[in-house]
């Protein structure tokens, strides 16, 4: 596959927490690719570089955190040292990232109805990685209230575009974050650890709408999470991270039926095994 025709590429990544003369590596040599409209799994325990990972995808590095070598490239546009202006023009309608903390990605200050308008009026402008197949929120019909429509189909109330963040459960803020995504429709979805913390019918839902958010619109996708289980279940590839690098890479039913590395076997022993298989 040439570079151009992938959407993301990553060579050689190496992050490291610079502190006076100590340089602490907090990513180790991290390779990927994504193709338009694959879905890329990032599995691996606590502390092994995933959130890292998805925070360096976006720009999102903090000092004293920052990327000391290797190349990220979006749409074959190379991204590296890019000023902070070329970032924030490529986050949300290029790289929309959906956190595991749905608190710190919505506005406390803001009504649900109020963020995701301007989600709304964003998604009507044209974007990087975009697919120009109109989606939810995009005014396909003059008398649909775009919020309203974007509520309903991650299967919640109209009635919540009025009210806060703090006034609903942690499942509909993740809902709503994908309603975001819907109306963003971005070129890639980093979703963050996305069903951690959700009961198991929350857990469902989220996967059905990010399978859906790809399927329908080509939203590229890496799901990143310590539960191989789901990974499997959402990702046909997967990455396995320990210590801030890839130690195994390959077809997901591959890793989990047999896994090379002691980082993927002790993730696959510890997986809730259900008699249907891998997939709820």
């Amino acid at each position: 596959m040439k570079d151009n025709l992938k959407i993301l590429d990553v060579r050689g990544l190496w992050v490291h927490l610079c502190s006076g003369k100590k340089q602490i590596p907090l990513l180790r040599d991290v390779s990927l690719s994504l193709e338009p409209g694959e879905i890329l799994g990032v599995v691996g325990q606590s502390g092994a570089g995933k959130t890292m990972l998805a925070r360096s995808l976006a720009g999102l590095l903090s000092p004293p955190a920052r990327v000391t070598a290797g190349k990220i490239r979006y749409g074959g546009k190379l991204l590296d040292g890019a000023e902070p202006a070329a970032w924030n023009s490529l986050r949300g309608r290029g790289i929309f990232v959906m956190f595991q903390s749905a608190v710190q990605a919505l506005n406390p200050s803001l009504t649900v109805g109020r963020q995701l308008s301007e989600a709304v009026a964003v998604g009507r402008k044209p974007g990087p990685g975009q697919r120009q197949k109109a989606g939810p929120g995009q005014g396909r019909k003059a008398d649909v209230d775009p919020v309203r429509e974007l509520l309903g189909v991650v299967g919640l109330s109209p009635d919540l575009a009025g009210r806060y963040p703090f006034e609903i459960s942690g499942g509909m803020k993740q809902r709503i974050q994908v309603a975001t995504a819907l109306a963003l429709r971005p070129g890639v979805l980093i979703a963050d650890e996305p069903t951690t913390g959700l009961d198991p019918v929350n857990q469902e839902v989220i996967l059905g709408l990010l399978s859906a958010l790809n399927r329908d619109f080509g939203t590229a996708l890496i799901f990143v999470s310590h539960d191989i289980r789901a990974v499997a279940c959402i990702s046909r590839k997967m990455l396995v991270m320990e210590q801030g690098r890839v130690v195994e890479a390959g077809y997901s039913d591959q890793v989990v039926a047999s896994p090379r590395s002691a980082g993927a076997r002790h993730l696959v022993d510890n997986m809730i095994r259900l008699e249907e298989g891998i997939c709820p």
